[in-house]
């Protein structure tokens, strides 16, 4: 109709009137400063983005491998077996480390895949031994020692030693029971949880070593704080 073909006009004026200024001269970005802008690769914000782009690849890279995933968490023994400067009078005898896990078959799952692994036993017990480098006096009973009196006679129950994958992380929780006896007529039974989460680059074996063994340390460490009380 003629009322509508009348009212283009002014319409167009009112749109043209709404555009934006084009930028000033210091506004504008070359394309050259616009390509050579860094990369920061530190930057929180960048840490996460590679994170979530590392764990799709790993989800689509293990899409259909229900494989288990051998992980050895027992480390070099050559490092662990060094002498240290006893600091403390009390002697710490480890009468046994038990393996009462709910699930022995498998430490956790990775990307969809079972992890499996060497004897728990054998790697807390291994662990345990790290008490020596804060200045303990650690042995094992039946193999270097007689417990006495005197001594700090302890049984550790192994109750979790898991990892899972979630979203672009690792977590690993391991979880012990202590029974402490022997030392000044004492007995006492504590709990001691290691939780530790790390990025998950790749879904590897070696990672996943790495996270077990840190939350592993967490709990000995805990551990090492209630002896010195002790002794």
């Amino acid at each position: 109709s003629s009322a509508t073909k009348t009212s283009y006009p002014p319409f167009r004026e009112k749109m043209s009137s709404c555009r934006l200024p084009p930028p000033r001269a210091h506004e504008m970005i070359s394309l050259h400063e616009q390509r050579s802008v860094p990369f920061h690769f530190r930057r929180p914000a960048n840490v996460a983005r590679f994170g979530v782009f590392a764990a799709f690849l790993a989800l689509f890279s293990a899409c259909g491998n229900i494989d288990p995933i051998f992980v050895n968490l027992i480390r070099d023994s050559s490092s662990q077996e060094e002498e240290h400067a006893t600091k403390r009078s009390c002697r710490i005898v480890i009468a046994a480390v038990n393996d009462d896990r709910g699930n022995r078959e498998t430490l956790g799952v990775a990307a969809g895949r079972p992890l499996v692994g060497h004897s728990v036993v054998d790697w807390v017990a291994r662990g345990l031994r790290e008490l020596r480098k804060a200045g303990n006096w650690v042995e094992s009973l039946g193999q270097d020692a007689v417990a006495s009196d005197n001594d700090l006679l302890t049984e550790v129950s192994v109750r979790r030693a898991y990892t899972r994958t979630f979203l672009s992380h690792f977590e690993a929780v391991v979880a012990l029971k202590v029974k402490f006896s022997g030392r000044q007529n004492l007995t006492t039974e504590r709990d001691y949880r290691g939780s530790v989460t790390r990025i998950n680059w790749v879904t590897g074996n070696v990672e996943v070593a790495n996270v077990m063994n840190e939350a592993l340390a967490e709990a000995v460490r805990r551990i090492g704080e209630d002896i010195e009380r002790i002794c």
